[in-house]
């Protein structure tokens, strides 16, 4: 079993249990593995790190070919980096958009925010999200407090206002 990432859902409550997502030998998809409470969790690291796969144009988690090893530091291996969608959206400022066009217009039509979040050693952050996620993320960045700052439609859009308050 390859661990891709831990997951946050939110449920019909409108709280959020845990798991991960993760890819077993015989899958095509990755499955969600949810972590209970109060139950117990182990496992054992095996040879070298693989690379998670990429995401393809629909948004699709897809399994790395060649199940490729990571030598360094990073998660994905060279080809499944170039074919990740989201990856140039990882490192954007907002000055220059380096998405493929499928992505771009995506990112262009989807409502984000700019939130701030501040944490139990009193430290705060200025980020970005998309406005159905932003509470998955606080949840994920194990915040203590979140607030919205600012609605925006477009990721570049949401970026430039970021890097004018954080």
């Amino acid at each position: 079993m390859l661990v891709a990432k831990v997951t946050w859902r939110p449920d019909e409550s409108g709280s959020y249990y845990s798991g991960l997502t993760v890819w077993t030998q015989a899958d095509d998809s990755p499955k969600f593995l949810p972590l209970e409470r109060g139950k117990e969790l182990s496992w054992t690291f095996r040879g070298p790190r693989l690379c998670v796969g990429s995401v393809d144009a629909s948004g699709r988690m897809m399994k790395c070919p060649e199940e490729s090893v990571i030598l360094r530091t990073g998660t994905r291996c060279g080809p499944c980096a170039a074919m990740d969608i989201t990856d140039p959206c990882i490192r954007c400022d907002g000055r220059t958009c380096l998405a493929q066009e499928g992505r771009r217009i995506q990112c262009e039509a989807t409502d984000y925010v700019v939130y701030v979040v501040v944490f139990n050693d009193k430290t705060m952050k200025v980020g970005v999200s998309t406005k159905k996620r932003v509470h998955t993320r606080w949840i994920e960045q194990g915040a203590d407090y979140g607030g919205i700052l600012q609605e925006v439609q477009g990721g570049r859009k949401a970026r430039l206002v970021e890097n004018r308050l954080g």
